[in-house]
């Protein structure tokens, strides 16, 4: 804090003073802020929050024959710096709810025991008809905020109005059916803080419920731009990013890509900041029937389709069909290393794993088209349902047999 000729602190927030007397005042300025002053002609001055047990931030005496006498009305300059960084939290934490009621509480619960404090949670229940606004109601915790829609509006307008109201510098997803672990934003913070040329942040995901796995998401800048050109690289419930751009700002999610309007959101942030996935499972992603992913899986992979080309055809390609020729292919890849200046931007590894990552998409959407128009697709998940369950007693017959073989 700078302090003028006369000892008064100068900064960008102006307060008036009633001098000579011991009067709180209450006080508004440019942060929005209620204040309180406290004015005595020949004690140290205090401005401090109405009403709120924040730190006190002090500035040297006022002599009374500095600015008059009497009942003078005086502006003195404050900085207000501080109290805007303790009012706003660090990290905006926007969960969106509709009819989340079994799996609700592992959600929050998960959020409120990170080892990072300094977040609100914004809970935005979508008009849901179930017990899930009961389930927020009680946690009794001051971080989170509960805004409740009467009307659905849907998963892009709720994320929007997260967002809108927001207070924090970084904003982190969580779903509602999802568990987040317990150093996944201690974490992500930390990268953000240390790389300010980045703007997003994921992580991989593990996957519980009625499928066991690990999704590794690809790791590094170029890696990503590379892979963002085919496919989502990012699990949504995973990703933190800023919220004061200042390269710009990339707005909000677009309603026109409903099914896939996460991936477009990336997208666009990578045309401002640099990405990043963490290459450990922060999030653990709860596998059900009734998850939207899977009713709205048609739609979702058309958009994602959608998204892909656009960015192809803004590098001067055509488009890539899901199932071209040998000799289409050929040559679209030929024409992808001359457009985007492969040598320059991408390694031979990482060409060599997008080529293999696609052809393995690809043969995937063959099989699951054939099995589908066969009639056997609920055989083949009864199948992989019952090979998770050999996998799950293999492991704790594992874990029973260790300790015996030290003995």
């Amino acid at each position: 804090m700078v302090n003028n000729s006369r000892g008064v602190p100068q900064a960008n927030a102006k307060a008036h003073i009633l001098k000579g007397s011991a009067t709180l005042l209450p006080v508004d300025i440019v942060t929005g802020i209620a204040l309180e002053v406290v004015a005595h002609p020949t004690r140290t001055r205090v401005l401090k929050p109405s009403g709120r047990d924040w730190p006190r931030i002090e500035w040297p005496h006022f002599h009374e024959g500095d600015y008059g006498n009497g009942t003078d009305v005086v502006t003195v300059i404050c900085d207000m710096t501080a109290w805007k960084k303790k009012s706003s939290p660090s990290l905006s934490v926007i969960l969106p709810v509709w009819n989340a009621q079994s799996f609700l509480v592992d959600a929050i619960s998960s959020v409120l025991l990170q080892t990072f404090e300094d977040f609100e949670l914004l809970v935005l229940d979508d008009g849901s008809d179930d017990n899930s606004v009961k389930i927020c109601q009680q946690f009794a915790d001051s971080r989170i905020r509960l805004v409740l829609h009467s009307e659905r509006q849907g998963i892009v307008k709720t994320l929007n109005h997260g967002i809108s109201i927001a207070a924090g510098e970084y904003i982190a997803r969580v779903d509602s059916d999802d568990v987040a672990v317990e150093s996944r934003f201690e974490k992500q913070i930390q990268f953000l803080e240390s790389h300010r040329d980045y703007g997003l942040v994921g992580s991989w995901m593990k996957t519980f419920g009625e499928r066991k796995t690990t999704w590794k998401y690809p790791v590094g800048d170029n890696a990503i731009r590379l892979a963002m050109l085919f496919n989502n690289p990012f699990g949504h419930p995973s990703v933190m990013f800023r919220r004061n751009w200042q390269h710009g700002s990339p707005g909000y999610y677009k309603d026109e890509f409903a099914y896939a309007e996460d991936f477009e959101y990336w997208v666009r942030i990578s045309a401002l900041w640099k990405c990043e996935n963490l290459p450990e499972a922060l999030t653990l992603y709860r596998t059900h029937s009734g998850q939207s992913t899977k009713s709205d899986a048609l739609g979702r992979a058309e958009c994602v389709q959608r998204i892909v080309d656009l960015q192809h055809h803004a590098l001067g390609l055509k488009t890539l069909p899901p199932f071209p020729s040998p000799l289409f292919e050929r040559t679209w890849w030929a024409d992808f290393e001359k457009n985007v200046d492969v040598r320059r931007q991408f390694s031979r590894a990482h060409m060599r794993s997008q080529k293999s990552l696609i052809r393995r998409l690809r043969m995937r959407k063959i099989i699951i088209l054939g099995m589908s128009a066969c009639g056997l697709a609920p055989r083949a998940r009864k199948m992989r349902g019952f090979w998770e369950e050999l996998k799950d007693k293999y492991r704790q017959s594992v874990r029973v047999r260790a300790p015996s073989r030290w003995t």
